[in-house]
């Protein structure tokens, strides 16, 4: 019981932290700037030269109190839980932060590059505590929900008009910068969540000396493998593949090994960025 109550308090803890931040980002680089950046705010922005009489800052809360709606009436209760404290906290600090006066840098290329990379690091934090921002992603998923479209599909076509809605109002030289920021976010915010976790390298060999192969893989690099059955897609022929997850640092090891006792083995290798399971650590089986 105790133990879920200090993760809940400790997710807790991250959504609020992971606004501030992202609070911190909009209000001195996003906004002063005027960059066209992902989100609530970048619809905001773009929205600004048709409402010149609305702040920008008023335009995102309304919006932000419109999805948060949106998502609570068409994605259910789970949705409005995970995303309430965002939708209370965020727009409470954006507030706030307009009182202080700080001009963190005037270059709409640095404001791009940075805002995107602090907003990024603040998403990553909500993200990896299972919260929610609400805003502009509760229209993919109403579409996925309700339409079955594809959340990749529905972001893409959310952005996209977001963009063309920029382009039309900003002009292009807007959307360029904006770019920048979407794209250092994007960056930022998938190694943000996969923080601490184990990169490691999936192998997959096809050798006539697989039984060699792997007795020197178990005593040398002290690494588990598997034995996967495998057929030809031309001869037909049944053989089997061994597959084994390493650390990056083992992988060179790995591949002498191979080619030492088989020149003519075929070696597939791919990154594993997480890898979850009992002695994935130096020195120990998997």
């Amino acid at each position: 019981m105790m133990k879920l109550i200090k993760k809940h308090y400790k997710s807790t803890f991250m959504i609020v932290f992971g606004n501030i931040i992202l609070a911190f980002g909009v209000s001195f680089l996003i906004l002063p700037n005027q960059i066209l950046t992902g989100g609530i705010f970048g619809v905001a922005i773009a929205l600004n030269p048709i409402l010149p009489n609305i702040d920008t800052n008023y335009i995102a809360y309304t919006m932000i109190a419109i999805t948060f709606i949106l998502g609570a009436v068409f994605l259910g209760r789970s949705f409005a839980v995970k995303t309430v404290l965002s939708s209370i906290i965020y727009p409470i600090f954006l507030e706030m932060f307009r009182y202080f006066p700080i001009t963190i840098t005037s270059d709409p290329l640095l404001a791009s590059l940075y805002g995107g990379l602090i907003t990024g690091v603040a998403l990553g934090i909500v993200f990896r505590a299972k919260g929610s921002t609400g805003g502009m992603d509760v229209f993919p998923l109403i579409m996925k929900a309700k339409f079955n479209v594809k959340p990749a599909t529905g972001i893409i076509l959310v952005d996209g008009l977001t963009v063309l809605l920029g382009l039309s109002t900003l002009g292009a030289e807007h959307v360029l910068f904006g770019l920048i920021s979407v794209f250092a976010s994007s960056y930022t915010i998938e190694k943000v969540i996969m923080l601490g976790s184990e990169s490691a390298k999936c192998t997959y060999i096809l050798s006539d000396k697989l039984a060699i192969i792997n007795d020197r893989i178990h005593q040398e690099l002290e690494r588990g493998t598997t034995f996967i059955k495998a057929e030809g897609g031309y001869s037909r022929d049944s053989r089997d593949m061994l597959m084994c997850v390493l650390t990056v640092e083992q992988y060179p090891i790995l591949k002498s090994i191979v080619y030492e006792e088989d020149e003519s083995a075929f070696l597939i290798v791919s990154d594993s960025h997480e890898v979850l399971g009992e002695g994935f650590t130096y020195g120990h089986r998997v």
